[in-house]
């Protein structure tokens, strides 16, 4: 599994950013089309916990998904945010993710595909740099590719439809590296004493209390996802 470093709940989500530890980068100048249902949602919604960190999913009245996590900064908690737009296929889905900063939205958004396991974790694959880089030399997309001495960073200009449509193409099926995916396991903890019914007044959660059963926000986390 990929490690991915950097400071902050969000660089621990946007695994996309991997310039971040020294690797390539594939972006868009606009997202893939939003395709996602209320099932769908329901998979994506709660606690995840990765490289240590944890972050929280949630889709808003407007159908995006956001992604935050609370972070030490400059003495005190802050709240860090991004956007994430789900593109569910038969055979393929995708996510499209970027960062708010300081009040202003990435220009670019980062994209890999996924899949839920069947033990429920959610697994990220990364974009195959050379096979994005290869795809816009040859003309089949359209955007930039920028050569370091190491490094190459790709910048996809098509338009999302025609995006899609090429990573939906059964002869396009190395596009995403699925050896070494991120993985985000799903936060599950029994809940407190006082929400378990028959709950004494006592220490610890009550008798008969299971893990597999989603753990509450606190009020103040609430209060931080809310504005």
């Amino acid at each position: 599994m990929k490690r991915f470093h950097g400071n902050g709940i969000i660089l621990a989500f946007l695994f996309l950013m991997s310039t971040l530890c020294g690797c390539a980068s594939v972006t868009m100048r606009q997202s893939l089309p939003e395709k996602v249902d209320a099932p769908e949602k329901a998979l994506f919604e709660g606690e995840w916990v990765s490289e240590g960190q944890i972050i929280y999913i949630r889709f808003g009245e407007g159908g995006h998904g956001r992604f935050a996590g609370v972070d030490w900064k400059e003495g005190r908690f802050q709240l860090d945010e991004g956007e994430m737009i789900v593109t569910k296929g038969e055979g393929r889905s995708f996510l499209s993710v970027r960062i708010e900063e300081n009040g202003v939205w990435d220009e670019r958004y980062y994209f890999a595909r996924y899949r839920f396991t069947e033990s429920g974790d959610l697994e990220l694959w990364l974009p195959d740099t050379k096979a994005f880089a290869e795809a816009i030399e040859k003309g089949t997309l359209e955007g930039v590719v920028e050569k370091g001495k190491h490094t190459q960073s790709v910048t996809i200009s098509s338009k999302p439809e025609k995006v899609l449509s090429f990573l939906n193409d059964p002869a396009h099926d190395a596009l995403f590296d699925s050896k070494e995916p991120m993985i985000l396991k799903r936060l599950i903890l029994p809940p407190a004493a006082s929400e378990k019914d028959g709950a004494s007044s006592g220490e610890g959660p009550a008798a008969g209390t299971e893990v597999g059963e989603d753990v509450g926000q606190s009020p103040a986390l609430k209060e931080l996802l809310k504005e």
